[in-house]
């Protein structure tokens, strides 16, 4: 119903790989993962592209979320595991109407 393309990366790396040859408008990125960490998977894709880079949202059970919005930190937002089905469409809608045309309808 939401009319948008999805992919799934099992790893930071793999997640890389596929962000080079797809280019998302959005990004959910989990830190915890195998091969590759978010963090690190996040700072290659942000190293890569400076214009048309990705909303990057950590998805972490860090107690420490705040520190994920620094400034060394390639992340846009985040969002707290468990996470509310709700509370991830809240925040796809919010990044992607600001990254979307006008007349996108988002």
């Amino acid at each position: 119903p939401l009319d948008i393309s999805i992919r799934e990366a099992s790893n930071g790396e793999q997640a890389v790989d596929i962000e080079k040859e797809w280019c998302p408008h959005l990004i959910f990125m989990d830190l915890r993962m195998p091969v590759m960490d978010g963090d690190e998977a996040s700072k290659r894709i942000r190293s890569r592209r400076t214009d048309s880079s990705p909303v990057i949202i950590a998805i972490t059970a860090s107690i420490f979320r705040e520190d994920l919005l620094g400034t060394d930190n390639p992340f846009d937002d985040y969002i707290s595991k468990p996470f509310r089905i709700e509370e991830l469409m809240e925040k796809l809608k919010f990044h992607l109407r600001r990254c979307a045309p006008a007349s996108s309808g988002i």
